[in-house]
């Protein structure tokens, strides 16, 4: 368990992942098409991999940009699982 804590703690792709679903999310509540939303979330978590790897020295900018795209890709397959999962469920019903 102190091994998963460990990991959790030093995975910048959590962290970024983390931070893009929550402005992903803001962004989805304002009037843009969510037809571009995918990229938009690829883009916005390059932008925070890079901000993380500028403050991460030992994570570097370029390893930062590509854990951004990593969980920029998380963030929108997160939240169409979810989706999916809650119509699933209320079909069922």
């Amino acid at each position: 368990m102190t091994d998963l804590i460990g990991l959790i703690n030093n995975s910048a792709i959590i962290m970024v992942a983390a931070a893009t679903w929550v402005v992903v999310w803001a962004l989805k509540q304002s009037k843009l098409s969510n037809l571009h939303m995918p990229i938009y979330a690829l883009l916005i978590g390059v932008v925070i991999g890079i901000i993380v790897g500028e403050f991460k020295p030992e994570l570097g900018l370029l390893n930062g940009a590509f854990d951004g795209l990593i969980a920029g890709g998380f963030a929108v397959g997160g939240n169409e699982m979810l989706k999916s999962i809650t119509d699933f469920i209320s079909k069922e019903d």
